[in-house]
């Protein structure tokens, strides 16, 4: 499969300069499957607007742009009309790759948590795994498309955001962009790739890391730790874009970088020591401050996320989906779940571990 959209990339970046000479930016025409409004001008860059609720598509050359849902979280309108739309652009024979990306500072800032509340209040935890399960199914249509899908990720990318860009075949990023699974602090865990997705990407000592603390990570740093494939202009054109046509390999670190530190840290304890009190006290303070906010999240969150990641690595992918998938049932029951829920942005949840 990855071989199928690199030679596409390599042949579309040619396409795309071929066009750009002879372009008309007056030229402005409709997409006569999808009705969707006009094309950009063949190689403009695109500039991000405002964060918006709706979801659109525009045409630039063989490329479309995808424009997530960006002032407002997934829920199940929105990942119906997000995942149509995708649907749409796979199958009109003149779009040849597609980039999503959000608006104004923010990619996609996760799900809609209300959503998940209003659920877990009406006893309907069947309704958060339908959602969730319509969110893997499309996930999993990026991840094994023939069509190039990059993510431009321009801001914010928080919990369902970054699972969303890691399902695409490329992460581009500005460095105005910040990567974050703040999840734990919920009383959950990523349940839509995250778990299984950000492992195999960055390794599980730096995933464990990302998913228990929910670090905010900035874009060069994600660059460093293999998140991102690229750093990229704040404005860009999808030829600019295409100059990324491969995916880094995972980096390496030396035993006394920072990094080093940090991935031999959390190779070496399990979630059990990180929540002992009695644990000694780590002298850097990247490992301080991490600590601090583990234990300010959800134990029974955190023990889940560490078993879904050690025993996921130890199956194929689509094993590991499955079985994250369907361990959020269970973790949506807990009364972590919904104090973590219901308090976030308000206050800090007083978690009881059941």
């Amino acid at each position: 499969m990855a071989g199928t959209w690199v030679d596409k990339i390599g042949k579309l970046r040619k396409a795309t300069y071929d066009c750009r000479i002879s372009a008309d930016c007056n030229d402005q025409r409709h997409f006569s499957s999808l009705n969707l409004g006009r094309f950009y001008c063949l190689g403009k860059p695109f500039v991000p607007h405002e964060p918006s609720s709706r979801v659109t598509a525009e045409r630039s050359g063989d490329f479309a742009w995808l424009r997530l849902p960006s002032a407002s979280g997934l829920n199940e309108v929105r990942l119906q009309q997000t995942a149509e739309l995708f649907d749409q652009l796979m199958a009109d024979r003149q779009v040849q790759g597609i980039i999503l990306r959000g608006d104004g500072d923010v990619f996609l800032p996760g799900a809609d948590l209300p959503f998940f509340v209003r659920s877990i209040v009406a006893g309907d935890i069947e309704r958060v795994m339908r959602f969730t399960q319509q969110a893997h199914q499309w996930l999993a249509r990026i991840e094994n498309s023939t069509k190039p899908v990059i993510a431009w990720v321009h801001g914010a990318a928080f919990g369902a955001g970054v699972e969303v860009a890691l399902a695409c075949h490329l992460i581009v990023a500005t460095e105005r962009a910040k990567f974050s699974l703040p999840e734990t602090a919920l009383g959950i865990y990523p349940g839509m790739g995250g778990t299984q997705r950000l492992p195999r990407r960055i390794g599980a000592s730096l995933a464990k890391w990302m998913i228990y603390t929910g670090a905010i990570v900035p874009s060069p740093q994600a660059f460093e730790i293999g998140l991102i494939d690229a750093l990229s202009a704040e404005s860009i054109s999808p030829s600019e874009l295409l100059q990324t046509h491969r995916r880094r390999e995972q980096p390496t670190f030396g035993a006394d970088s920072r990094l080093g530190i940090l991935e031999r840290f959390f190779k070496e304890h399990r979630v059990a020591q990180l929540l002992d009190p009695n644990l000694v006290q780590p002298s850097e303070p990247e490992l301080v401050r991490g600590l601090i906010q583990i234990r300010n999240n959800a134990p029974i969150a955190l023990r889940a996320a560490e078993r879904l990641i050690d025993e996921g690595l130890e199956m194929s992918l689509e094993e590991s989906l499955q079985r994250e998938l369907s361990d959020l049932r269970q973790i949506f029951a807990t009364e972590d779940a919904l104090s973590g829920l219901l308090t976030f942005g308000k206050s800090r949840a007083r978690f009881a571990d059941r």
